[in-house]
């Protein structure tokens, strides 16, 4: 997540800090990290939780998973791992009982809605928040039924 991270701010598309990342899982109480291997590199990683109460209010409590801050190392990017690491995830809440798979993202990152469109996901809308970090913050939201 920190490369990714950098990756972003090198090319003047900053989204999340270090800080921010370091400190995920207070930020997120009863979360968990998902990393998924390459032979016994990490090649992709993302945070789950069960709610996400800022952008997904009226998400009927206990009926969701949460995807958030996807990361890819670079020397995986463009391999199909992305979606390896959504299938992983929403197996893992179709276990649980969820129905649907939600997640946001920076309503300005085209690609990367494409991207969420081409996994299953279907676009809901966007949304405004006030985050601690950011300020404003505008995201697209999608969800995909499990």
């Amino acid at each position: 997540m920190l490369e990714a991270a950098q990756w972003l701010e090198d090319r003047g598309m900053a989204l999340w800090t270090r800080e921010e990342i370091e400190t995920l899982p207070r930020s997120y109480p009863g979360s968990a990290f998902l990393v998924l291997y390459a032979g016994n590199r990490p090649a992709a990683a993302a945070l789950l939780t069960d709610n996400d109460a800022l952008f997904w209010p009226d998400a009927p409590p206990g009926s969701s998973g949460f995807l958030h801050k996807l990361s890819v190392r670079r020397e995986f990017a463009g391999s199909g791992i992305s979606w390896r690491l959504i299938e992983y995830a929403a197996e893992l809440y179709r276990r649980e009982g969820k129905t649907h798979l939600r997640l946001d993202c920076d309503a300005s990152r085209e690609k990367l809605k494409r991207l969420y469109v081409s996994a299953g996901f279907c676009y809901i809308g966007d949304r405004t928040a006030q985050t601690k970090t950011h300020g404003t913050l505008a995201v697209s939201l999608f969800e995909r039924a499990l």
